[in-house]
């Protein structure tokens, strides 16, 4: 008896996988009583040209919403103008007389 080849039976897609996404999702800002509003760190920082972690290290006033991590705009703003100094004037040598 000669046997008869199985159906190639097609072979479903893989799911999608479910975990943490790629790339960060665009979070809008919260809109506060006092007129601030509280952006989230990562957004706030490339606003301002600098790293996440040159807002942690300023110690910029930090809330946590969801698992990520918001600052308010007029604070954080006010942090890293006061992290700002002029640079020292050099002291100019004199030749001895």
């Amino acid at each position: 008896m000669p046997e008869t080849p199985l159906p190639i039976v097609e072979i479903p897609a893989p799911k999608a996988k479910r975990g943490r996404p790629r790339k960060s999702e665009v979070r809008p800002p919260i809109a506060l009583p006092n007129g601030d509003r509280l952006v989230p760190r990562k957004q706030q920082a490339a606003l301002l040209g600098v790293c996440e972690r040159t807002l942690v290290r300023l110690r910029v006033p930090t809330t946590i919403f969801g698992g990520v991590a918001y600052v308010p705009d007029g604070a954080t703003r006010q942090v890293i103008a006061d992290a700002v100094s002029k640079p020292k004037r050099r002291r100019v040598r004199r030749s001895p007389r």
